[in-house]
């Protein structure tokens, strides 16, 4: 497994020249919220990319979030929001919209969490032509 200090992860995203003010302060956020998030979220492997670690001549990882509850990795913002949010403000309630994992991200959050929430799902339904019960948005050629 590698190590993944603080300084060494850096070194990789910034060439060594360091993060920016603004990027200490996303990641300084990040932080005080992960513990709590890692808390109600599955821990998902890194899975190294040998060939296309090869073909670029960087280190390719892939972070398995399909094996989140919900299957993809928008549990972990919604646990992150919902965790930021008081008590009061959670009792009150929160609203999403969704056609798809931010929807199943939020309703999961609060289900652990405690919490009320609506989450809107549009009435439409994408088909493209070809993939048989396929959904996703009008142009882009895949689905969600």
């Amino acid at each position: 497994m590698p190590d993944w200090s603080e300084e060494r992860r850096a070194a990789r995203t910034t060439g060594g020249r360091g993060l920016s003010a603004l990027a200490r302060q996303a990641a300084a956020r990040t932080r005080a919220v992960s513990g709590r998030v890692h808390d109600h979220a599955v821990v998902t492997p890194l899975i190294g990319m040998a060939a296309a670690t090869e073909e670029c001549g960087t280190e390719i990882l892939l972070k398995c979030e399909h094996q989140q509850t919900t299957g993809s990795f928008k549990v972990r913002g919604a646990l992150a929001k919902l965790l930021g949010l008081s008590d009061e403000q959670r009792d009150r309630g929160v609203v999403a919209a969704s056609s798809g994992n931010h929807g199943l991200g939020v309703a999961h959050a609060l289900s652990a969490l405690g919490g009320k929430g609506i989450v809107c799902v549009p009435e439409v339904r994408w088909v493209f032509p070809g993939r048989a019960g396929s959904t996703g948005c009008p142009g882009s050629g895949r689905s969600e």
